[in-house]
């Protein structure tokens, strides 16, 4: 599967940064009624997120009664994500009350919704090799790759951009299965020494093409609001993709 649904979430975010500084002598006072700008915009994304609601009618019916709820739970925790994100574009860009900010707003869930869709593909598994390597997501801005597995362990790498504000992380490492379906990764090395610092502990949990992460003591490794845990799919047994960050 190809990479849009992870950089269309970072574009975004700039998108918003960016916005945040333009002089507001550039915007409109939204008008009564729709603005053609502004109905063009709206008529953009309803389509993408008609086609987003048939897709996910479309994958929820092949998924077994277990992932039908797990994936309405990943939904859910979808749309809060878009809420905030292009609420927060539409806040700080350029006014919530100007023509300019309206149309960011629709862009930003037609972006969202497009995306989407992607990601919801790797739902049934489709195209997705087997095995335990290759490129994972959370939906929500957490990227996961395994590149190498063996009986014993795996090394991978976890990456994240969190929030409207593009909180950051990243960690690497070896992970030591305990069996087939959970491993652990304690970190080593300067976190043994220096002051005031803990050493990361990630513990993973796999379930066929989902692994869940849940982590104590790894806030030296991403922003305030970023984070590793959460659960992850398979979307491609890609393992030399470029890492959020």
């Amino acid at each position: 599967m190809r990479r849009e649904f992870r950089t269309i979430r970072v574009l975004v975010v700039l998108a918003a940064l960016t916005g945040a500084v333009q002089a507001q002598a550039e915007t409109t006072p939204l008008p009564a009624g729709d603005h053609p700008k502004v109905a063009t915009a709206k008529a953009a994304f309803q389509a993408a997120d008609a086609e987003l609601n048939r897709v996910y009618k479309e994958v929820r019916a092949k998924l077994s009664p277990e992932l039908q709820k797990e994936l309405k739970a990943d939904e859910r925790a979808w749309i809060q994500s878009k809420e905030y994100y292009c609420g927060f574009q539409k806040e700080l860009s350029r006014g919530a009350d100007s023509i300019e900010a309206e149309v960011e707003f629709y862009n930003c869930q037609k972006d969202f919704s497009v995306e989407r869709v992607k990601y919801l593909g790797a739902w049934t598994g489709e195209d997705i090799p087997e095995g335990l390597t290759g490129e994972y997501d959370d939906g929500v801005g957490g990227q996961l790759v395994i590149r190498k597995a063996t009986a014993d362990d795996f090394t991978f790498a976890a990456g994240c951009v969190r929030g409207p504000t593009a909180h950051p992380g990243s960690i690497e490492g070896k992970a030591v299965r305990l069996n087939d379906s959970a491993a652990t990764f304690k970190e080593q090395g300067d976190c043994q020494t220096e002051a005031g610092r803990e050493c990361c502990v990630l513990e993973f949990t796999i379930r066929g093409r989902r692994i869940e992460i849940k982590t104590e003591g790894c806030s030296y490794h991403h922003g305030a609001r970023a984070f590793f845990d959460g659960k992850y799919l398979k979307v491609s047994g890609k393992t030399d993709v470029k890492m959020l960050e």
